[in-house]
């Protein structure tokens, strides 16, 4: 996988230098890392590389994300991924209904429409 555990900084300078500006980060294989500090520090390796690079959270909305990710990402998913049955459209609308004031300019409720991850392994 591009992207491993504990290499952040070294990721991130690596983002940058081949013109990134959008990353979704995924918590898959994350040794059991809390959310909340891998996406922090992820967050402070990206800023630190000087070019600016959307940072998507992607947590499934386990830890309720809309609540916290503002802090360090520019979008957070509030529900688990989309699937074929439209029961699971309205559910994750739904979700970003429920945490409609917490996005803000610069950041956003975000839904399963990207589908390029990067996880740490």
């Amino acid at each position: 996988m591009p992207g491993y555990l504990n290499h952040e900084e070294q990721d991130a300078k690596t983002f940058a230098s081949w013109g990134i500006d959008y990353l979704k980060y995924d918590n898959c294989f994350n040794d059991d890392i809390k959310p909340t500090i891998r996406y922090r520090i992820m967050s402070r390796a990206l800023n630190q590389t000087g070019r600016p690079i959307f940072f998507s959270i992607c947590e499934w909305g386990d830890m309720h994300p809309a609540l916290w990710a503002g802090d360090w990402g520019n979008s957070w998913r509030t529900a688990n991924d989309i699937s074929n049955p439209w029961i699971s459209m309205l559910y994750t609308a739904d979700m970003n209904e429920v945490y409609a004031d917490y996005a803000k300019p610069g950041g956003w409720n975000g839904y399963d429409f990207s589908k390029i991850r990067i996880c740490s392994k």
